[in-house]
């Protein structure tokens, strides 16, 4: 039987794009089970990789292809930006398979309605959808009105219901999926990600300029409003009291409906914040390794798998998230999460405080963070849930074991695998959140780089610090060492009660 043969839709380099990012490095395991074409807007993709190893064509010849070359499904990944306009716009043409990035496609459904000349059909849409509220939505929105009330109108029903299928990568989305279709077929499949090559942390701030003892603290990415760069912000305003000499890294180009020059300005952050644009690939990966804690904050959600988090932890970064959709699913001792409520600052700044002072908690998370990327986002075990799905609704046999593991994808053992399981970093307890699991020493092609930045007297008072000392000392005054698990987690679960 011939290999299954796909027609695959995504926006790819140099569009500016983590969906493309995305695409091109699961496309290669892919490769190994289907034949596949590419479909873009007219222009050639710049990896060579990709050019040269598929069929990359117009959408506009698909229809002639379609019936040249018998395609057994067609990919639709579909986004919330102006980049997958005409992926949008082919499906309603030829149902196919949607992968669905964003349960809110609002945003591009609105720039499709002024560029294309169908503001009226949009407001239709609104009100057929949601009523009369939504109908009022929609026309503040075309006031040039930016609530976020857009968020709860997610305008996708017509995608999920127009799909053969749809592939999602949360529960979050898929619960939102069945919701709105019952009767749709949908596959929760993990974002496969690659482990990269660890940097060393002296190396990446020697070729940025920064400090060697410098408190780094980073948001990388494209900015926009609901980044919550301004309550980071903030909150680093804060942490400049106990530690005067850290730095905030911006990286990435603001969109242009957001700027966060005017709040730096107005904080007088403007030494004390590194605003850097559109990153070189190079430049992108000294900023991640140059960085001791990664923000990746998002409020309100517009249902997203956040390639950008789950990149920062396969490089085992400390990783801040908001404790909202899709990032309510990752182990709590993979990452540090924030609430989405009006303490948001103050949290943000408890836990930059607590990071700071304890080189060994970032270390035990980047670590944790590194190992879970490893085991449960692998692109290989992502392609093959690709194939077993798309061969489920078309009626094939899967290849999918046939899915290659490429030599680069780390193997872990069921032992260090059960090293890293541990308790939940929560915000809200800072001194259970020190009393991470101790793992073993991970392998050296998974051990991230970090270093202690100062020495044990040179570190920043917190307010909690103090506390911790008087508990380390009448613990070790009663014999207790690191080797008494089941001591340690009963004090750890007295004092998180006594801190409520």
């Amino acid at each position: 039987m011939r290999d299954m043969r796909l027609a695959y839709f995504s926006p790819l380099n140099p569009v500016r794009s983590g969906i493309s990012d995305y695409s091109e490095e699961l496309l290669p395991h892919l490769s190994t089970a289907a034949d596949i074409d590419l479909f873009v807007d007219g222009y050639r993709p710049s990896n060579p990789g990709i050019s040269q190893s598929f069929g990359i064509y117009n959408h506009k010849k698909f229809d002639r292809l379609m019936e040249e070359r018998r395609y057994d499904a067609i990919v639709y990944h579909m986004g919330n930006s102006p980049a997958h306009a005409y992926i949008y716009q082919m499906l309603f043409k030829r149902s196919g398979i949607v992968v669905l990035h964003d349960v809110v496609l609002h945003h591009l459904i609105t720039w499709m309605a002024v560029h294309q000349g169908k503001i009226r059909r949009y407001l239709q849409e609104m009100e057929a959808l949601y009523g009369q509220e939504g109908l009022e939505l929609g026309k503040r929105v075309f006031r040039g009105q930016r609530p976020n009330a857009i968020f709860d109108y997610p305008l996708c029903e017509k995608v999920i219901r127009q799909s053969q299928g749809v592939i999602v990568h949360s529960r979050y989305a898929e619960d939102k999926v069945r919701l709105i279709a019952p009767e749709k077929p949908v596959a929760k499949i993990n974002m496969g990600m690659p482990l990269p090559q660890q940097r060393s942390r002296d190396q990446a701030r020697k070729a940025l300029g920064l400090g060697p003892n410098t408190f780094v603290v980073s948001s990388i990415g494209f900015m926009n409003p609901y980044k919550r760069i301004d309550s980071a912000l903030r909150a680093f305003r804060g942490l400049l009291g106990y530690i005067p000499d850290a730095k905030f890294v911006l990286v990435g180009d603001p969109s242009s409906n957001y700027d966060p020059k005017q709040t730096i300005r107005m904080l007088g952050l403007e030494g004390d914040v590194w605003k850097r644009g559109f990153a070189t690939e190079d430049d992108f990966w000294n900023y991640v390794f140059a960085s001791d804690v990664c923000l990746s904050l998002r409020y309100p959600t517009a249902g997203e798998t956040s390639a950008a988090a789950l990149r920062l932890m396969a490089a085992g970064r400390t990783v801040m998230v908001s404790d909202i959709g899709a990032f309510d699913e990752l182990p709590g001792h993979c990452c540090v999460k924030i609430d989405v409520d009006d303490s948001e600052e103050e949290q943000i700044l408890e836990n930059l405080l607590l990071l700071a002072q304890v080189p060994a908690l970032r270390e035990s998370i980047g670590w944790n963070a590194r190992l879970y990327i490893a085991t449960e986002h692998t692109l290989a075990a992502s392609a093959s849930g690709y194939i077993r799905f798309i061969a489920h609704l078309t009626g094939r046999s899967s290849p999918a074991s046939r899915v290659s593991r490429p030599g680069s994808e780390q193997e872990v053992s069921q032992k260090e695998n059960e090293s890293a399981a541990g308790t939940e970093v929560r915000t809200t307890e800072s001194l259970q959140a020190v009393l991470v699991p101790r793992v073993e020493p991970p392998p050296p092609d998974l051990r991230p780089t970090v270093t202690t930045d100062r020495e044990p007297e040179d570190r920043p008072a917190s307010p909690t610090s103090p506390y911790l000392s008087e508990l380390a000392a009448e613990a070790a005054t009663l014999g207790v060492t690191e080797e008494d698990d089941e001591e340690l987690k009963a004090i750890a679960r007295v004092v998180a009660e006594l801190l409520g």
